[in-house]
């Protein structure tokens, strides 16, 4: 009897794994020393995360599109040593989360309040620019992810 019940329940799931939602797509990777990481943020969103830390310094540009709140959410947070700089997490225009322009303008903010070493500096801004445009990549594959989404909803039962 248990072993027609598990073939049944088995049969079952068989039948009802194909109406699951897919999963949502996930993916690290790491160029010049930045993470770059993409995928479900969890809890209904997408997002993309550019990270990198060393031993003397830690940054972490944060951006997550969700459905219905005209924009993207957005953080930054820079450390060094006991110095931290960053904007906490608030919605934004969606190019803002992607701009090069006005993340470079943060950054300079953010190295003048806690400053690095001239050389320093100049490295991170190097490696940033091998990683960015993959984190770019990533960051339009979630805002693609949540297009869809919101296509999906629009269009459900038509």
């Amino acid at each position: 009897m248990a072993n027609r019940l598990t073939k049944r329940l088995l049969l079952a799931l068989a039948l009802l794994a194909p109406l699951a939602a897919p999963p949502a797509f996930a993916r690290t990777e790491t160029i010049a020393g930045w993470r770059i990481t993409s995928g479900g943020s969890g809890d209904g969103g997408y997002m993309a995360r550019l990270t990198r830390r060393t031993r003397g310094w830690s940054y972490s540009h944060y951006i997550e599109y969700w459905r219905g709140n005209g924009g993207v959410v957005m953080s930054d947070e820079f450390r060094r040593g006991r110095c931290r700089s960053g904007d906490e997490s608030a919605i934004v225009p969606l190019d803002l989360g992607t701009s090069r322009s006005s993340f470079d303008q943060r950054l300079a903010s953010y190295l003048r309040e806690c400053p690095l070493p001239r050389a320093e500096a100049a490295a991170l801004r190097r490696s940033l620019a091998r990683a960015w445009p993959r984190f770019l990549r990533q960051a339009r594959r979630a805002e693609a992810a949540m297009a869809a989404e919101l296509r999906a909803i629009e269009n459900y039962g038509r």
